[in-house]
């Protein structure tokens, strides 16, 4: 009678903390031991997980979902909601809230109809709101590494100034249905976008059409098939610019290829980036692999190939540089995340999870990365 009744008593914790039953008794009893990487807890929601950010400190994480119209402020110390805030529209990108570095704002996208909304974090209040108008389609937010900044990737790609909010910059892109040939994005399209570390220079990923046949002897060596069709590439925005001055192309393809996500290392030496492409001998489904590019001399390590890896959402190198973290879409395998040791492109551990990753974040403070999976957050400590 007794051992029920500590039973009942530790289901009823987890069900107050909103963590899952695999935490019963920190045996994590479902899951796969590993010698890299350890799951910790999760906290569940009601409403699929769109985005992710961890604040600069470590302690907090802000969550929020598709289908909601709120923004839910979690202690990780605590393991508990501490603040919800409300949005006007509910969420229809991923990846698409952004903690500055400084601590003091919060930034989100949401839907088209209330585009972006930002708040102060030193009392949770709304500091500025833009609507549709002013910036169409918010997908994804990012602040710059010293907090003078918000670039927002939207219909176009827009830069603030922090404070004031006033625009420093705006590369005007194509609207749907739109072929303006003096557009940025007008034969590009970007998936993924980062600043540079200690710099207020942007990196965005995506493909680019090659539509003539120089443009494909340009990029010969990069080329699979001689009639490829598309480049997966990154752009740099130097800071200040309003034109994209130069691109790291990483290879071509017939139909598709693209960079769905990338990541620099701690020394900023080296950038990971992932690919993606149709498997010719599966039916036209995607397969994926990781390229490491050089930042000194923009050479291209060959591909790591992600088995049975459809698309990677989320690329993040831990801090001390020892791993490097994809979470997935899978097609011949379950959804999940890859564990890879950068050094050798040798993969150390692959997590099976119940969903595609949307976002990823890790800790600047604490050895632990957040995976945004299905309707939780899942809170890993690396080793």
């Amino acid at each position: 009678m007794e051992c029920l009744k500590i039973f009942v008593a530790c289901f009823i914790y987890l069900y107050s903390q909103q963590c899952s039953a695999m935490d019963l008794f920190g045996l994590n009893i479902f899951r796969e031991k590993n010698d890299y990487v350890e799951y910790m807890y999760s906290i569940d929601q009601s409403f699929p997980v769109s985005g992710i950010a961890l604040s600069p400190d470590g302690t907090k994480v802000a969550i929020n979902g598709w289908t909601s119209r709120e923004l839910e402020i979690w202690s990780l110390d605590q393991r508990k909601k501490i603040k919800t805030l409300h949005i006007p529209n509910i969420t229809t990108w991923p990846r698409n809230i952004a903690w500055s570095s400084n601590g003091k704002y919060l930034a989100v996208c949401g839907s088209s109809e209330s585009s972006l909304r930002i708040f102060r974090t030193e009392d949770w209040n709304v500091e500025r709101d833009f609507n549709k108008t002013q910036i169409e389609a918010c997908q994804m937010p990012r602040f710059s590494p010293d907090s003078s900044e918000l670039t927002i990737l939207a219909a176009d790609l827009i830069t603030l100034k922090v404070g004031t909010w006033t625009e420093l910059r705006r590369l005007v892109g194509v609207p749907l249905g739109d072929t303006n040939p003096a557009a940025w994005n007008n034969d590009k399209d970007i998936n993924n976008f980062i600043y540079l570390p200690n710099s207020h220079s942007i990196l965005l990923a995506g493909y680019q059409f090659l539509h003539m046949n120089e443009m494909r002897q340009k990029y010969k060596e990069l080329c699979f098939d001689p009639e490829s069709s598309q480049l997966g590439g990154i752009w740099v925005l130097k800071e200040q610019n309003i034109t994209l001055s130069e691109i790291f192309p990483i290879f071509c393809n017939f139909g598709r290829a693209e960079i769905s996500a990338l990541s620099i290392n701690p020394g900023s030496t080296l950038l990971a980036a992932a690919t993606e492409t149709p498997d010719q001998n599966a039916n036209s489904k995607l397969k994926s692999s990781i390229r490491i590019l050089s930042m000194n001399d923009h050479k291209i390590s060959m591909p790591y190939s992600l088995a049975g890896i459809a698309w990677v959402n989320c690329l993040a190198y831990t801090p001390d540089g020892k791993f490097l973290l994809a979470g997935y879409d899978g097609s011949a395998t379950p959804d999940g995340l890859v564990v890879i040791k950068p050094s050798t492109s040798e993969q150390l551990v692959n997590i099976k999870l119940k969903g595609p990753v949307t976002d990823l974040v890790v800790s600047d403070v604490e050895k632990l990365f957040l995976v945004a999976v299905g309707n939780r957050v899942e809170i890993y400590k690396y080793k």
